[in-house]
């Protein structure tokens, strides 16, 4: 019986480190730098801490030879059984960025296994730029958030009285910074050699 007993307590004990680690490794991943359309788009993506699916993205696109603008995006998973999900494409959902109350905004939704994804923009800015802003944090973190707008009904990119817990089971994920800026220069380089394979 105390073997049995031995021999249990071991192996929810390595269940839990096994979790522990799969945890640890997950929100200290690496960045994955992408090349697209033969490196004329680079993809910086990182998967998130909540909903291991969820992905933060950022985008270069080389333009002219120049790759100066990145674009900010993240995906959420829902499973809700809400048949008004794709609804919400086009607008405005109100969110808080590391406690700041802002707007994303809902660019694509698609079915994905048993619910949806929905892509969020959250705008395009110059490369120098966004490091001087993001690198002010060590995670971002995204809370979908409700918000009534019974006083601004009127604006077509919103939605009236949007309850976040309607549209998404999760609403809120998080993503680790760390490594960002070296993922950004990475990216940046791949995007200009673009460039130089035009040129050659």
């Amino acid at each position: 019986m105390l073997k049995r007993l031995l021999i249990f307590f071991v192996i929810h004990l390595l269940v839990i480190t096994l979790v522990i680690n799969t945890y640890s490794e997950a929100s200290e991943s690496p960045w994955d730098v992408r090349s697209m359309r033969n490196g004329q788009t680079i993809l910086v993506l990182k998967t998130g801490n909540v909903t291991y699916g969820d992905t933060f993205m950022l985008v270069l696109e080389n333009k002219n030879g120049k790759c100066e603008q990145i674009q900010e995006s993240f995906t959420f998973y829902t499973t809700t059984q809400n048949t008004e999900v794709k609804a919400i494409e086009g607008k405005n959902i109100p969110i808080t960025f590391n406690e700041l109350e802002l707007y994303a905004k809902a660019s694509y939704v698609f079915p994905f296994l048993l619910g949806h994804r929905v892509m969020f923009s959250m705008g395009s800015y110059g490369v120098n730029e966004y490091l001087d802003y993001i690198l002010k944090y060590e995670i971002y973190a995204i809370t979908i958030v409700d918000e009534n707008l019974s006083a601004r009904v009127m604006q077509p990119h919103l939605i009236k009285n949007f309850k976040a817990t309607d549209y998404f089971d999760v609403p809120n994920n998080s993503w680790d910074l760390k490594g960002v800026k070296e993922a950004i220069v990475k990216a940046q380089k791949l995007c200009l050699e673009y460039k130089e394979s035009k040129i050659s």
